[in-house]
């Protein structure tokens, strides 16, 4: 006896729920979570909108300052960077783990498929748009989903004969459009024949992921629900045409028959609006009945059906203002990942950091609208004028130089406005100080504040910027444990549900070719740990500290060997393949190829068996000293007979040293003989020549001297005779 037959009477057992009361419940289901979230989520997702997008909830004054500050977007945008960042340090974002050592396998090829379905199908822009929502929408919500698709390729042909028409037509999945009009050609064999040109379609099936971001506006809940695994309900609510509905399988007349909205009125609606910032137009084409709109929801819900005492999982799509069932069926897993950036404690719908920052953005914006105010009326002042003796419109002309008309002087005085905004900056910088301490986004952090890294030692700069960087860290960490491991889970199990069959990956290692693997063999009990840089360490530091991780094991490969249990050649290689990664390499096989594990211990093997043939051919101890003893004697006849040799060489070179030494000796003093003499003879030469120069310049001056003298005695004799007739002449 199971607690239901203790518990309840058998005339009040419960029975199973028939198709009309499921869709009155489904619908009012439905009902109170929408009227929860147009009522209490969507105004408050709305202002959050309106301030991102550098709005604000003061009034604007005409002829005064407009400007906004747009804090709330600014820091928005900051903690993106800083999360895209962490997570994308890394190809693998998450990894699965197991504490079954048979499921290791399982988790390594989990791990490898999951990642690249993330990377592969736009799995960053929807993580870096869920992650945007949910600082500023409370929430983000990536949807993941898998289908087959059907893709028509066309390739247009030439030269087709009759036959070849035939024989494509009887293939099913070729058919053939735009046929041309028969011409005649020579084939091949020499003979006419009619040709046709022809464009042939293949249809293509391939794999299809869907992960996109889910607008805000379109998820729903239970308002008593606290996470969407105690939910009584939760999913999708959303304008389709008729043409998607039918693509996912839908009864057109099933469509017909459930009410059309022409227009979606409802608050949710309205936030779209706000959303986009603009308004589509619904307009019917006439000759397009299928470009209508109707109602469609998706949604998980925890109910009893069939009337066990036991709620199911179930999912189930209506359609239409009536909420028409056209699904309903046991759900095996939930696509939908929610994104938190803070945990609020019993609450599903968290305080965004949008909503932390608008007041910050009012106080800094009215307190800018005044400092520009005040400028501007210090700049442009006010000015009363006397209408009776000045012209109006000269007064109100405010272009330079302008004439103002007046009927005398003194009757336009400037209305004088002291200047206060200076005294009100350091408030703004105060307001700027909280509101950095809000959202952890500071200039330091970004290294933009120069003056206040001037004067900081390095140390204490990066004590501060990490304090700054704690809360960013937390955001991210709060997203990798709530969205992040919801999207991986839901790929894992939309492959094991979903996909049902298989599929190729890479090797482990990723550098042997694919191999295939076979996703409906895989469970979902495995947990994931997300694999995203965080801590206060630097690229620098984790640099370091992984060239100390790959010194010791260099150290157990020395000792051990390249496949040790310890550290073999696979957690060295990717040791380095983590610091090129640092590094900005993330080729690694240029630099540390793959080796196989068995190749590995073949050369283990190998390099063993040298050491024990070179041990087994070592000679015996005893013979080697004996050798050793004669070698030694050997050496030490050598040693004497080389000394007695090198005594005797010296002395030799010794005795040839010296007489070298005395013919040089003798040598040089024959030669400084030799050129004194030589001296001697060149001086005795020159005393000759000197005194021949001498005797000669003696000569010729006495010659001139008494040459001179005889001269004067003529002269003079003259002179007296002319003196001696001169006195004999009588007067």
């Amino acid at each position: 006896m199971n607690m239901f037959d203790s518990t309840l009477h058998k005339k009040e057992r419960l029975k199973p729920i028939s198709r009309e009361d499921l869709e009155k419940i489904v619908r009012y289901e439905i009902d109170k979570a929408t009227d929860f979230i147009e009522a209490e989520i969507s105004p408050k997702r709305m202002r959050a909108e309106l301030y991102y997008k550098g709005g604000t909830s003061l009034k604007s004054v005409k002829g005064r300052s407009q400007v906004v500050v747009t804090k709330v977007r600014d820091a928005i945008k900051s903690v993106i960077a800083s999360i895209a960042r962490i997570f994308t340090q890394s190809d693998t974002v998450a990894e699965f783990q197991s504490d079954d050592e048979e499921d290791e396998k399982l988790c390594t090829d989990a791990t490898i498929y999951c990642n690249r379905v993330f990377w592969r199908y736009e799995g960053y822009k929807a993580f870096i748009e869920a992650v945007t929502c949910a600082l500023k929408s409370r929430i983000g919500i990536i949807r993941v989903g898998y289908r087959k698709e059907q893709i028509a390729e066309q390739t247009k042909t030439s030269m087709l004969t009759q036959e070849d028409l035939d024989q494509i037509d009887e293939m099913d999945d070729i058919t053939l459009t735009e046929l041309g009009e028969p011409q005649v050609a020579t084939g091949p064999d020499g003979f006419d024949s009619n040709v046709r040109e022809a464009v042939i379609t293949r249809k293509v099936t391939r794999d299809t992921w869907e992960i996109y971001c889910v607008p805000p506006e379109e998820f729903i809940i239970s308002s008593e629900a606290l996470t969407t695994q105690d939910a009584r309900l939760f999913g999708l609510r959303s304008m389709k045409r008729i043409y998607e509905l039918t693509a996912l399988g839908i009864d057109y007349q099933t469509i017909l028959d459930s009410g059309l909205d022409d227009e979606d009125s409802s608050p949710l609606a309205q936030e779209r609006v706000n959303r986009l910032g603009f308004d589509i137009p619904e307009e019917e084409v006439p000759e397009d009945p299928t470009s209508r709109e109707a109602l469609l929801c998706e949604v998980w819900m925890r109910i009893d059906a069939d009337g066990d005492g036991i709620a199911e999982f179930r999912h189930i799509m209506t359609v239409g203002n009536r909420y028409k069932i056209v699904v309903d069926e046991p759900a095996k897993y939930c696509p939908l990942a929610i994104f938190k950036s803070d945990m609020m404690p019993n609450v599903f719908f968290p305080i965004s950091l949008a909503e932390d920052l608008q007041q910050d953005q009012d106080a800094m914006t009215a307190l800018l609208r005044s400092i520009l105010d005040n400028t501007a009326l210090v700049n442009s002042p006010r000015t009363v004028v006397n209408e009776q003796a000045v012209n109006l419109d000269d007064s109100k002309n405010n272009e330079i130089g302008a004439i103002i008309r007046a009927r005398q002087m003194g009757q336009i005085e400037e209305l004088a406005t002291p200047f206060v905004a200076g005294q009100t900056l350091p408030v703004l910088q105060v307001l700027n100080e909280i509101s950095e301490a809000r959202s952890g986004v500071t200039k330091m952090s970004q290294g933009m504040d120069a003056d206040a890294l001037q004067s900081t030692s390095r140390v204490a700069a990066n004590q501060i910027a990490q304090s700054a960087e704690a809360r960013i860290e937390m955001m991210a960490r709060n997203i990798g444990e709530t969205g992040c491991k919801e999207l991986f889970m839901a790929i894992l199990r939309c492959a094991i549900h979903d996909k049902k069959g298989p599929a190729r990956i890479q090797d482990d290692k990723g550098e042997q070719g694919y191999r295939e693997i076979d996703t409906s063999e895989w469970h979902d009990h495995m947990s994931i740990q997300m694999n995203v840089g965080l801590g206060n360490g630097k690229i620098e530091e984790k640099q370091a500290i992984l060239t100390m991780v790959a010194e010791a094991q260099k150290l157990a490969i020395g000792q051990y060997g390249l496949s040790n249990p310890l550290s073999g050649y696979i957690q060295l290689r990717n040791t380095y393949k983590k610091l090129m990664r640092l590094s900005g390499i993330n080729n690694i096989n240029d630099y540390f190829p793959y080796v196989d594990p068995k190749m590995l211990q073949q050369m283990d093997q190998a390099k063993a068996e040298a050491m024990k043939q070179e041990k087994q051919t070592a000679p015996d101890p005893t013979q080697a000293i004996i050798e050793a003893e004669k070698i030694k004697g050997q050496v030490k006849i050598q040693t004497e007979g080389a000394k007695l040799k090198q005594q005797g060489q010296l002395k030799s070179a010794e005795l040839i040293q010296k007489g070298q030494i005395e013919s040089k000796q003798l040598q040089i003093r024959s030669t400084a003989d030799m050129q004194k003499h030589l001296m001697d003879n060149q001086l005795e030469r020159d005393k000759a020549v000197q005194e021949d120069d001498r005797q000669r310049d003696k000569q010729d001056m006495d010659y001139a001297v008494a040459a001179k003298k005889v001269e004067l005695d003529a002269k003079t004799k003259l002179q007296v005779a002319k003196q001696t007739a001169a006195k004999r002449t009588p007067a």
